[in-house]
């Protein structure tokens, strides 16, 4: 086993708005509040706790007073127990997370999707069907300021959702690992798509690949600032050591879930984008970010999200909000009737 499934409803909601999810048995209660953002289509921008077990532990942000670090407990340590999500004190959104089984899913997965969740801020439950009867009259007097709002969040479809969720990737319990910032993952990737020589520098403090090397022009990518800290402050980097073995286990292990009959060994560059133009380009992205996040993981590294923003797919989301055309190509194959 490596998942839990669970189910998410929004309390109150009629007819009910609910989720269900394959969430990973390593997810701590911060990845269980980002996963529950990203199916529900909430932003996080507001703060939310967790009211869990028998004796009704109040889990959230360390920031709070009176909770416990969300970060430092897992789900697993409440299996089968009552739990409760509480976002936004406002508008007070409140979503009973129940325990349904459990499943061989190796990431995160939307299993069911039932009914279109409020967006936030929306006044609640009243106030978001009040804005669904203004979107759904054109003639309405408030109908232009109401939709020019709403384009400001995703869609709020399933495959949009599923989307969201698949991309998130559980941080797991930070158990007093060093932070490092999401993005290392992607600058990280290039590894696999350049000739390289196995050795990575990661500079922990701003949280960005400072050198890889290139092992066929033998060139180092150090600059002249990072050459002098590498010597004046050496604990703020980190040096990391990967294998296409490596790589080649991890995909391994992925191809099931994504029906991948591997018959190939990953020894290069050259295996890697071969593979990922065969129709196995989202099995080989897969495989890629969690041997990152295993070698993230091996070298006492946590991927830390951070609070009020959105995961990769949804930030991609905004920063196309700027270009209007290329915003309307991706969100193309989400635009499933809401």
């Amino acid at each position: 086993m490596t998942s839990f499934i669970l189910k998410f409803t929004l309390d109150g909601s009629k007819p009910a708005i609910c989720r269900k999810m394959a969430v990973p048995d390593i997810s701590t209660f911060y990845d269980l509040h980002r996963n529950i953002q990203d199916c529900m289509g909430w932003t996080d921008i507001h703060l939310h706790e967790f009211i869990a077990g028998k004796e009704r532990r109040q889990i959230g942000p360390a920031m709070l007073p009176d909770v416990e670090d969300e970060r430092e407990i897992l789900i697993s340590d409440f299996k089968d127990e009552p739990i409760h999500y509480n976002y936004d004190f406002g508008d007070r959104w409140e979503v009973t997370v129940e325990w349904e089984g459990e499943s061989d899913s190796i990431i995160p997965e939307l299993l069911d999707f039932q009914e279109v969740c409020p967006v936030d801020d929306s006044g609640g439950l009243q106030g978001f069907k009040m804005m669904q009867k203004i979107l759904n009259d054109p003639n309405n007097s408030d109908y232009e300021e109401t939709k020019a709002w709403m384009d400001n969040y995703p869609p709020r479809t399933r495959d949009y959702a599923e989307f969201a969720v698949a991309t998130y990737i559980p941080s797991g319990k930070r158990d007093g690992r060093r932070s490092v910032n999401v993005s290392m993952v992607g600058a990280m990737s290039q590894m696999f798509s350049i000739p390289s020589s196995g050795t990575l520098y990661l500079d922990i403090e701003n949280s960005k690949v400072c050198e890889l090397v290139d092992s066929v022009k033998q060139k180092s990518r150090f600059t002249k600032v990072t050459k002098n800290l590498l010597g004046s402050d050496p604990d703020r980097f980190v040096k990391i050591a990967f294998t296409f073995d490596g790589l080649d286990s991890m995909a391994e292990k992925m191809a099931p879930h994504f029906g991948i009959d591997k018959k190939r060994k990953i020894t290069s560059v050259e295996d890697v984008l071969a593979m990922s133009t065969e129709d196995k380009t989202e099995w080989m992205t897969y495989s890629i970010t969690y041997y990152i996040k295993q070698l993230l993981d091996e070298n006492g590294l946590y991927i830390d999200y951070g609070y009020g923003g959105y995961n990769p797919v949804e930030l991609t989301f905004r920063k196309l909000q700027n270009d209007p055309a290329a915003l309307n190509s991706v969100l193309d194959q989400f635009r499933d009737k809401e």
